[in-house]
């Protein structure tokens, strides 16, 4: 009896080891289907991101300043030189104000001009460097030498003008920017300006 129930184990055995082989080649084949054909399996959903207070800040601009010096003719017949400041806020496009004080060389007329700028840079990025254009406009206020009291001004005109220059960057925050500018009540200058972003 026991030599009958062995042999009759050991040929079920051999059968039940083939069907099992069959079941998985089976589903490995078709998981290999599944990959060629370009099914994805489903994956668990991952949380959406968050928003509001607690979502990433959206890269900013940058403020920045400069201090220059420059020559500028406001007639044929002579020169001014002085100096300027500049304080932006921006990258590829800035917006700001600008003063700057001229020196008459003849010492007739000295100028004083206030201006709101509008740059575009044509590189953009966040250092902002390469060439630019900057729109500049506001009161030009003039202090005759030849009077005794010249302060406040004795009269003003509308200044505005096109400047077209070149930002260089030092590192991460120091710049240098030369420049050429036209317009009015000047027929155009020249200068350089150095200054920090941040």
């Amino acid at each position: 009896m026991a030599i009958i129930i062995f042999f009759s184990i050991s040929g079920f055995c051999p059968v039940f080891a083939q069907e099992a082989d069959i079941e998985l080649s089976s589903e490995s084949a078709v998981s290999v289907e599944s990959e060629l054909s370009g099914e994805i399996e489903p994956q668990t959903e991952r949380p959406p991101a968050r928003e509001g207070f607690l979502a990433a800040p959206p890269q900013r601009g940058d403020f920045w300043v400069c201090p220059g010096a420059e020559t500028a003719f406001y007639s044929l017949s002579g020169v001014s030189a002085g100096g300027s400041f500049a304080l932006a806020y921006g990258s590829k496009a800035s917006i700001g104000f600008r003063a700057a004080w001229f020196f008459d060389t003849k010492k007739e007329l000295d100028t004083l001009e206030l201006d709101f700028l509008l740059r575009y840079s044509f590189m953009g990025g966040a250092p902002s460097a390469g060439p630019y254009l900057q729109l500049t406009a506001g009161p030009a206020l003039f202090f005759d030498k030849a009077e005794k009291a010249s302060v406040p001004a004795k009269w003003g005109t509308v200044s505005a003008g096109l400047t077209f220059g070149w930002r260089f960057i030092f590192g991460k925050f120091i710049f240098v920017e030369p420049y050429i500018r036209a317009g009015y009540p000047y027929i155009f200058g020249t200068g350089a300006s150095a200054g920090i972003r941040f």
